[in-house]
């Protein structure tokens, strides 16, 4: 709720108006990318009262919204570019209802002639597929355990089903500022399935640098609703008679198939890399040296800290090391 100039709701059209400049901003714009056109598509503008320009709007805030909420910052460390994403949602990152919803980092490296040579995180937009088994997804995923299975004769384990769903699978997704294990924990909201220390709002996620790469594009996505989602929610609805299911997946196909709308963008240029070169400019020197001595001790987080030349989140003797043992 940004700090915009306007009214107090209840005095907004009275005479004389006073604008103030520190009025909190109502407008929630949420997160759904595409289900308020596929309402419109749906049932009409007189029905749902919703038209072309509403639409466009709704999704300029959410646009605005989505990429205010992170931000991601770009290092390369010896052969590994280290992607660190924080989240300043306020939340989990990202949040709302889990099934489908998702981010990923989608990375893109270049060789000298700017020619695409290797990528991670790989999004088809003409069949809404993502190679997943190279990047990180933050997600929340859902289940049934084997008591709940055995009374629907339901498989155990991951499902889309949201009224019979009872475990939590998988919770990658990023705390927000505040963060503790112990208050998450109490409510049953902890990580699961990954590691986040008190006191943390950020991830990292390391990539190997293919051989000839001197840039990196990064992005990272987000996607309201995934292929999957949409095609259990078309199958699995069986009731005679009833298209609800498919309604929903031909307003989701439509509407674009809920593309991937970039949060944050960012690239960097990539050296050869070389142990103990903490500027990367090709030679491990006196100023490698001083990047170490000047800023030593913890990184303040969650900025990357120049002269962690291990990246380890501490610059202390093993960066020193580094930049002696490979002088020259």
């Amino acid at each position: 709720m940004p700090l915009v100039s306007g009214g107090l709701c209840a005095f907004w059209d009275q005479d004389p108006f006073f604008p103030r400049p520190d009025i909190p901003q109502h407008g929630f714009a949420g997160a759904n990318t595409w289900v308020v056109g596929a309402v419109l598509d749906e049932f009409g503008d007189g029905m749902s009262h919703l038209n072309d320009d509403r639409v466009a709007l709704n999704e300029q805030r959410v646009t605005a919204m989505l990429q205010a909420a992170s931000d991601m910052q770009l290092a390369q460390l010896g052969d590994q570019l280290k992607v660190r994403i924080i989240n300043f949602s306020g939340h989990k990152l990202p949040t709302g209802y889990p099934e489908g919803r998702r981010m990923w980092i989608n990375v893109k490296y270049y060789n000298a002639g700017d020619n695409l040579i290797a990528e991670r995180g790989a999004y088809s937009f003409a069949t809404a597929t993502l190679t997943s088994n190279d990047t990180k997804v933050y997600e929340m995923r859902l289940g049934m355990d084997g008591n709940v299975a055995s009374q629907t004769s339901l498989p155990r384990g991951e499902s889309f089903h949201l009224v019979l769903n009872n475990v939590v699978m998988k919770d990658n997704r990023i705390p927000p500022i505040g963060f503790a294990n112990a208050a998450f924990d109490a409510v049953r909201a902890a990580p699961v399935g990954a590691a986040y220390a008190d006191g943390q709002y950020w991830d990292d996620t390391q990539y190997n640098i293919p051989v000839g790469a001197t840039k990196a594009l990064v992005t990272l996505y987000y996607q309201t609703s995934s292929r999957e989602y949409m095609e259990f929610l078309r199958d699995a609805n069986v009731t005679p008679g009833n298209t609800e299911g498919q309604n929903a997946y031909n307003g989701w196909v439509a509407r674009g198939m809920s593309a991937p709308l970039d949060m944050d963008l960012a690239s960097i240029d990539l050296t050869i890399p070389r142990l103990g070169d903490t500027n990367h400019d090709g030679v491990v020197n006196i100023d490698d040296l001083v990047q170490v001595i000047t800023h030593w001790g913890p990184c303040p987080p969650p900025s990357l800290c120049p002269g962690d030349v291990n990246g380890d989140g501490v610059i202390d003797i093993n960066d020193l090391v580094m930049v002696v043992t490979h002088w020259g």
